[in-house]
């Protein structure tokens, strides 16, 4: 996956609030897996990905259903943010030596 930015996270949360939240944790990691190959994909074809895109989580995520109401920060929304950055950091730590 490439490095994260700000637009990242919020697309991110924005696909997930689109889902069941008992889902959110396995489709974040599906994201992340997903850009994750994206990534290699690139790097080795110089070409995006023709499923997951350029090896953003951004690129990942706008492929899928955005929830709008995430404009508005709610304690859904901010819940969403926080399971986010949680698996972010959970799936880190497996790479990290």
């Amino acid at each position: 996956m490439r490095p994260l930015l700000v637009g990242d996270i919020d697309f991110a949360h924005r696909a997930v609030l689109a889902q069941p939240e008992e889902e959110w944790r396995a489709f974040l990691k599906h994201l992340i897996t997903a850009a994750d190959e994206a990534e290699a994909y690139r790097k080795h074809n110089d070409a995006p990905h023709p499923d997951y895109g350029t090896g953003s989580l951004m690129a990942v995520a706008l492929r899928h259903k955005q929830d709008g109401s995430s404009m508005v920060y709610t304690e859904k929304t901010c819940r969403a943010m926080i399971t986010v950055l949680e698996v972010l950091i959970e799936m880190q730590k497996t790479r990290d030596p």
